[in-house]
């Protein structure tokens, strides 16, 4: 019985403190857990460490971007259907986040680039609603396509995530707003 307890003992002491790998030529000296040993020392021995991933940050307007585009889908998926009036509720709906997008202008690399662009999209989009009240399917999926190359061309030049080793820049009073 006590036998069986020690060899028990012994087989706990030695899962408990592990492998040691000696790595030559830096000389090394790890301690790992056993039952990943293999598989750890597999992938050391054949593969360089891959180079860590830069850090990014979402930009401040990330989270409307990317609400407008969702918007894009609603009335996509409206103007698919057919559905003009709920096209025309979702385009509506999609303007008011265009013109909130614009509002973030001030944050962003280029605000005169962006504040054209997010102008740009929003005249699309005033199409769109125009196609939906007059029910003209051509009309609409031009207005949509038209939508679409602004929004990629936006969604290019203005990027959801950036670096988050740069500083974001300090926004800048907006054209309506008075200095001190």
């Amino acid at each position: 019985m006590s036998r069986s307890i020690l060899i028990l003992l012994a087989s706990v002491l030695v899962l408990a403190v592990g492998c040691v790998s000696v790595k030559t030529p830096d000389v090394s000296v790890d301690v790992m857990d056993p039952v990943n040993a293999y598989k750890r020392h597999e992938s050391s021995s054949k593969e360089p460490e891959p180079a860590p991933a830069p850090k990014l940050r979402y930009t401040p307007y990330a989270s409307t971007l990317e609400r407008v585009n969702r918007q894009q889908v609603r009335v996509t998926e409206e103007f698919t259907k057919r559905d003009w009036e709920d096209m025309e509720d979702e385009a509506q709906d999609w303007a008011a986040d265009v013109r909130a997008l614009n509002g973030y202008a001030s944050v962003s690399h280029n605000p005169e680039k962006y504040r054209e662009l997010a102008s740009k999209l929003l005249d699309a989009v005033q199409k769109v609603k125009n196609a939906a009240r007059a029910h003209d399917a051509a009309m609409g999926q031009h207005a949509l396509d038209e939508a679409d190359a602004i929004l990629n061309q936006f969604s290019k030049t203005f990027p959801l995530t950036e670096s988050a080793d740069n500083p974001p820049p300090e926004p800048r009073p907006s054209r309506t707003t008075k200095a001190p």
